[in-house]
């Protein structure tokens, strides 16, 4: 844990979730008409009248687990940490056609947290490195699994979704808890990833 001795986070994964989310649907809505999040409730999202609703339905779909950016003291440096579970989940999914990806906002403190913040994207799969460090104000530094335009994020997305129904889905979404460590021990995990639904 060195690598990480004086940065700290000073928000959540939730507050980190307002920034991203609306930040990922507005990139990914450059290729796709709907593009819908999902924090699902295998109960409602998963549930006999969401399938009834939504039985001829196909979609893409992208998932997403958000990380809170952790600041050093200084300002002048980040460190965005990946948690294995997160590849593990990640890999469970990508066998059912579902790739995916985790996000950060680069930000020092609250006032940054808008429409304008800058955003750190990384493709979740085995070469994925464990943490990722990014210097305040300059570019973010280069690795095959870092996305650095929208343009890449869409050719991702494209390149390794698969067209599914519903049913899919809700099967993805168990083996990702399970995979992620979420499963029936812990139902209530700290990671809960978001979904997209794309068409």
């Amino acid at each position: 844990m060195t690598e990480y001795r004086g940065f700290s986070s000073f928000i959540s994964e939730r507050t980190a979730d307002y920034i991203i989310v609306p930040r990922l649907v507005s990139m990914l809505k450059s290729e796709f008409r709907d593009v819908v999040p999902l924090y699902p409730w295998l109960s409602r999202e998963g549930g006999k009248l969401s399938r009834t609703l939504h039985a001829d339905d196909s979609f893409r779909v992208l998932g997403l687990f958000t990380k809170r950016p952790k600041v050093s003291i200084a300002k002048t440096k980040f460190v965005v940490k990946v948690n294995n579970d997160f590849v593990l989940g990640a890999s469970a999914a990508r066998k059912l056609g579902i790739p995916f990806i985790t996000g950060t906002p680069i930000v020092q403190d609250f006032w940054r947290l808008n429409e304008n913040a800058d955003c750190f994207w990384v493709k979740l799969n085995e070469t994925t490195k464990d943490f990722y460090e990014i210097k305040a104000n300059s570019p973010c530094p280069y690795s095959d699994n870092i996305i650095q335009s929208e343009e890449e994020m869409i050719e991702f997305v494209t390149n390794n979704s698969s067209e599914m129904i519903l049913e899919t889905l809700v099967r993805a979404i168990r083996e990702v808890r399970w995979a992620s460590g979420n499963g029936m021990y812990r139902a209530f995990g700290l990671y809960r990833p978001v979904y997209f639904l794309l068409r």
